[in-house]
């Protein structure tokens, strides 16, 4: 299934510095190699983005070379260069906060329909839901910054 990017979502990307489009033979290794499914919304991301750097949100995704190149570091945080713990379940990280959050895209064991929805990992907030989905997560994220997703939870 393929899921269209919304046009306000779509214009704050193609204003972003992006890798550029991820193939289609590369995203499909990445989630045999995770185990996983990436959700609609995350592969039209990849398939178009790759990954993405935009207003001070890092958008994790998939490059076509991820490693370091001689004495230049990386641009973008490529998913294969990860090395993390998952948390319970089928999560894959795609974002942070810069601090000691990390955000997570939901996804099922390969074979299955994928989830899609947004949980934080971090001090006092394992696994909560912050966003319903990909293309929602991008849009609270440029519109009020990922460390909204953290003041919500500490207000109350």
């Amino acid at each position: 299934m393929n899921a269209k990017i919304p046009k306000h979502i779509e214009a704050a990307l193609d204003d972003a510095y992006c890798a550029g489009p991820a193939k289609e033979e590369l995203i499909l290794a990445i989630e045999q190699s995770l185990g996983v499914v990436f959700p609609s919304q995350y592969r039209a991301f990849l398939r178009r983005y790759g990954a993405a750097l935009l207003r001070g949100v890092e958008l994790y995704g998939i490059t076509d070379n991820p490693g370091n190149v001689r004495d230049k570091p990386p641009q973008w945080t490529d998913l294969r260069m990860l090395r993390y713990t998952l948390p319970e379940g089928k999560v894959i990280p795609i974002s942070s906060n810069g601090g000691d959050y990390t955000y997570y895209l939901t996804t099922e064991a390969k074979g299955k329909v994928a989830a899609a929805s947004i949980v934080v990992y971090g001090p006092g907030l394992d696994g909560v839901q912050i966003a319903s989905d990909f293309f929602d997560f991008i849009e609270k994220a440029i519109s009020k910054g990922t460390q909204s997703f953290l003041e919500s939870y500490y207000e109350s």
